[in-house]
């Protein structure tokens, strides 16, 4: 169902009182309940402000590629007659994953913030719009 034909749905079900013991459209924003309007703009940001991407995938891929937890580290594995079961162990390679992913998230999230600013003063609104198609963030780079 369209985004628009669920929004009408939701506006019928406001203006006409005796809808309101029927289902709602299935992606109505949560925070409203049905007997509260909210405008356009509730709607149109509750479809935005979804913060899906695939994290586990990238922590999985990344755990997979590290011969022990330590070695991103630059740190040596343990002697070979020393119990390796937390270095080694899948799960606690995916915790330092995890923490590695944290931190390199928090590096692009400072580096586009400040493409941003640049971006909005010489851009203005127009800019908001881009994000809002998608545009891509990083793109043409060169290191």
């Amino acid at each position: 169902m369209s985004q628009l034909r669920q929004l009408q749905q939701w506006q019928q079900i406001r203006i006409n009182p005796s809808l309101q013991q029927q289902q709602l459209p299935i992606n109505v924003p949560s925070r409203a309940p049905p007997s509260t309007w909210v405008t356009w703009t509730d709607f149109a940001l509750a479809q935005v402000c979804r913060k899906e991407w695939p994290a586990h995938e990238a922590i999985v891929e990344m755990a997979a590629k590290m011969s022990h937890a330590a070695s991103v580290f630059g740190l040596p594995p343990p002697p070979a007659t020393y119990s390796t079961w937390m270095s080694a162990s899948v799960e606690f390679k995916r915790t330092v994953a995890a923490c590695l992913l944290d931190k390199y998230m928090e590096q692009a999230q400072a580096e586009a913030w400040e493409k941003l600013k640049i971006r909005l003063r010489e851009e203005g609104e127009g800019v908001l719009k881009s994000i809002l198609n998608g545009d891509r963030i990083f793109e043409n780079e060169e290191n």
